[in-house]
């Protein structure tokens, strides 16, 4: 009986030792698979708060742009009333005919002279200190000139309308993305700095 008692005990601890050892291993499953599930949740509601940043981000940008069509002067400031000066690190880049990846296709049109209008019109609005009103009238001027020189009354007409279309899409929307290039192209200073250097 001793005996029996004795393997009894053995046998209890051993199965108390397998089932300790047991749910130590399905509690580290446990923590482990709990572990992956709070990952995955902030992963995906991590890219779902990343996807919002950047829808409002988006409806903000559209806000600005019908905030700045509207109004009746498109003019760039510096905050606090500091002068915008020359920024001599930035150097104006052009896109052809579009805006933010979006590229008007210029195919049935003189393609080649009026992509070189548009490069000189993001040009002109890349140039610290200029005005809108001159980038723009001087677009339309180029553009206008193309059609001019085509020769035929019915490649005049075509080219002439697409001409009014895409000058009157920079009248219109333009405003944006002129303080856009504005702020890129400028420094604000005040005027103490203004009169040491000239110039970033």
């Amino acid at each position: 009986m001793k005996i029996l008692v004795a393997h009894f005990k053995k046998e209890s601890i051993f199965s108390l030792y397998v089932f300790i050892y047991l749910v130590k291993c399905v509690q580290a499953d446990f923590i482990e698979s709990l572990k992956d599930a709070v990952l995955n949740a902030e992963n995906t509601f991590g890219e779902a708060f990343s996807q919002l940043g950047k829808f409002s981000s988006q409806l903000n940008k559209v806000k600005n742009t019908w905030k700045d069509t509207v109004e009746n002067e498109c003019v760039y400031l510096c905050p606090n009333g500091f002068k915008p000066v020359r920024n001599k690190f930035y150097k104006p880049q052009s896109n052809g005919c579009g805006v933010n990846g979006f590229k008007i296709e210029l195919d049935p049109l003189p393609s080649k002279p009026m992509t070189k209008c548009c490069n000189a019109h993001d040009i002109c609005y890349g140039t610290c200190g200029s005005s809108k009103d001159t980038c723009d009238m001087e677009f339309k001027q180029c553009l206008y000139n193309i059609c001019d020189n085509l020769g035929t009354v019915g490649n005049s007409l075509g080219c002439k309308t697409a001409a009014k279309m895409l000058y009157s899409g920079t009248n219109v929307l333009g405003c944006t993305f002129y303080k856009d290039a504005q702020k890129q192209s400028c420094y604000c200073l005040k005027e103490k700095e203004k009169l040491r250097g000239g110039e970033l």
